[in-house]
């Protein structure tokens, strides 16, 4: 069974893929709140929620077509403003969610 060390090994290795491919990723949500506050994961959290610019979703969802990264073990879908990463028996997923950027505020 897979566990919190495991979604949390997904989400650095995605982030580290993404960022050598030139996409820009962070935490958000309640992923940045528990770093932050909790060091961490917060106690009851389900995933862990990552985003980047909107301007680069394409080229995203491009890389996940042609990384091998789907697998027994892996698994993703994606929607035009979404996508869930998951570990195979792991009930923790990973969510991207796009960004837009308009006058300098950023927004889902």
């Amino acid at each position: 069974m897979s566990t919190h060390k495991d979604i949390v090994a997904l989400a650095h290795f995605l982030s580290n893929h993404l960022t050598q491919q030139g996409i820009d990723i962070w935490l958000e949500f309640g992923s940045a709140l528990g770093a932050v506050r909790e060091g961490g994961i917060i106690k009851g959290d389900g995933d862990i929620d990552l985003a980047i610019w909107a301007k680069d979703w394409v080229k995203f969802k491009d890389i996940l077509l042609s990384t091998p990264l789907s697998t027994s073990l892996f698994s993703w879908y994606i929607e035009d403003r979404f996508c869930r990463l998951s570990i195979a028996g792991n009930a923790l997923f990973i969510d991207v969610y796009p960004f837009q950027e308009f006058d300098g505020i950023k927004c889902a």
